[in-house]
């Protein structure tokens, strides 16, 4: 009898709902086989399933985080047809309190997993003593008219395309060495590092593209120096703008451009574009400039470790102190 691991590889195959981030082939990409999946099964039919990958921390204690480059993950369910509001959510409860019996018998020091945001239940979840953060990205939930998509940019982000348009040609396509070491000295020339390996990223590029779920496009100008790039990712319902890279030596408009030219090919593979949000408030500002929603999503935690529990509260404690140290001086600097 097959495990969890190889049914939910068959079913990855054919269950089209599954987001692109659950699908086995990332998990591969991202966490090489080290990853495992709870399931929840009816009939021998897989009805809910939820990924993981387990890393070890300090002092060897046993971890569920996030894979690197990977928006969200969580519970994955199957809902039948028709099915009425208040029975959907009595399905949720069953296959989610399911979903977490398993989890508890992991003896897992700590979870962490951000989940989609179609998941707009995590109440069993807060019953078992889990904690929510509320996240946000930014989508535009309809591709199919780009004019009307375009007017609804902040008008400054329309002078910069038009402007770029002059002077920019778009190709696609760019290698996944001509791709990295391109975002790595980008990062560079801003005083940052990249913060992951070259070996990694080719082998989810690689991957990406022989699932046809990948593409990079690039903006440059007749020296064929790329101004701009952008990683998408893509599932059956949305496009997913993973990683930009933009050399801060050029300001023609280059990013605005390619964001623009992701959503126009975006609007001939997928229904929506997901700018992958961000908290931090200079890069909040710029997805939103571009016309998306705001659409909150749940980041879920739960602390099992009474080290990591009393760490986590120094670590507040300390942060805390920090601030109102920065407060005091700041207000005495006044005076």
């Amino acid at each position: 009898m097959m495990g969890n691991k190889e049914e939910y590889r068959k079913l990855c195959k054919t269950e089209q709902s599954l987001p692109v981030w659950n699908k086995d082939w990332w998990l591969d990409a991202v966490c090489g086989d080290d990853w495992q999946v709870l399931t929840v099964e009816k009939g021998g039919e897989i009805f809910a399933a939820l990924p993981y990958v387990v890393t070890k921390g300090k002092f060897g204690l046993r971890l569920i985080k996030m894979p690197k480059l990977t928006q969200t993950l969580g519970v994955w369910a199957k809902y039948p047809d028709d099915q009425k509001y208040l029975t959907r959510i009595s399905y949720e409860k069953e296959i989610y309190t399911n979903i977490i019996e398993q989890l508890e018998a992991l003896d897992v020091a700590y979870f962490h997993q951000n989940f989609s945001h179609k998941v707009t239940n995590w109440l069993p979840f807060m019953w078992k003593g889990y904690e929510q953060t509320t996240r946000y990205t930014y989508i535009i939930d309809d591709l199919t008219d780009i004019d009307v998509i375009f007017k609804n940019f902040n008008s400054c982000r329309r002078q910069s395309i038009r402007k770029a348009e002059k002077t920019l040609k778009v190709g696609f396509d760019l290698s996944s060495e001509d791709f990295y070491n391109h975002h790595m000295t980008s990062l560079e020339k801003k005083g940052k590092s990249i913060n992951y390996k070259y070996n990694f990223f080719k082998k989810m590029y690689d991957l990406s593209y022989e699932n046809n779920s990948g593409k990079t496009l690039y903006c440059y100008d007749n020296n064929n120096n790329i101004h701009a790039a952008v990683f998408l990712i893509m599932d059956r319902e949305s496009t997913y703008a993973l990683i930009g890279s933009v050399d801060i030596e050029f300001t023609s408009g280059g990013s605005d451009l390619l964001i623009f030219e992701a959503i126009k090919y975006a609007s001939k593979k997928t229904k929506m574009f997901d700018f992958e949000g961000s908290v931090i408030e200079n890069i909040e500002m710029s997805y939103r400039n571009f016309g998306g929603k705001q659409v909150p999503y749940f980041s879920i935690t739960k602390t099992h470790s009474p080290y990591l529990m009393i760490n986590d509260g120094l670590q507040k404690i300390i942060s805390g102190t920090k601030k109102s140290i920065k407060k005091i001086i700041k207000k005495d600097s006044k005076y």
